[in-house]
């Protein structure tokens, strides 16, 4: 019965990885218990921007999760489904939205993507998937990329 209905196998998928209360700001810890043991651990560079970051990876249900700490926390969730050949349906980007709105009201900005009133966004994109940023990990970002970068010419040394 579920195969002719796949929208709604991909919502109780959905339910059943992420809690009504998923959340930005868990520690590692935290989330082991939410999504399982890990399936991938990185330090690394943040790719926008030159800041240390931390990058779990869990797979659930059929549904891949690449979590980035920054400050040892989760500021940043990408969900994505292991075999994503197509589009997500409307209401499974609205369930991620509840999901992901810890209390907070999303509204849609002009780059078609959502925020929250504290600045926290969301996007999805085929075939990327459904990505939440805290607005702590964006400040960082920006932050970084306001900072004078390092001369390549050695003149004066």
């Amino acid at each position: 019965m579920l195969s002719r209905y796949p929208s709604l196998t991909v919502v109780m998928l959905l339910a059943a990885i992420l809690p009504a209360s998923a959340r930005l700001g868990e520690t590692e810890n935290q989330l082991v218990v939410r999504y399982g043991q890990e399936t991938g651990k990185a330090d690394a560079e943040d790719p926008d921007a030159p800041i240390a970051i931390r990058i779990l990876t869990f797979h659930k249900s059929g549904f891949r999760i690449m979590v980035t700490l920054f400050h040892d926390v989760s500021a940043k969730e990408n969900v994505g489904r292991d075999n994503d050949f197509d589009v997500w349906p409307e209401r499974l980007i609205k369930s991620m939205l509840a999901v992901y709105s810890q209390g907070q009201t999303w509204r849609i900005m002009s780059n078609g993507g959502w925020q929250r009133d504290d600045g926290t966004t969301a996007s999805y994109k085929f075939p990327r998937g459904f990505q939440v940023k805290s607005r702590g990990l964006i400040d960082a970002e920006e932050a970084s990329k306001r900072r004078p970068q390092p001369s390549e010419n050695p003149e004066g040394f």
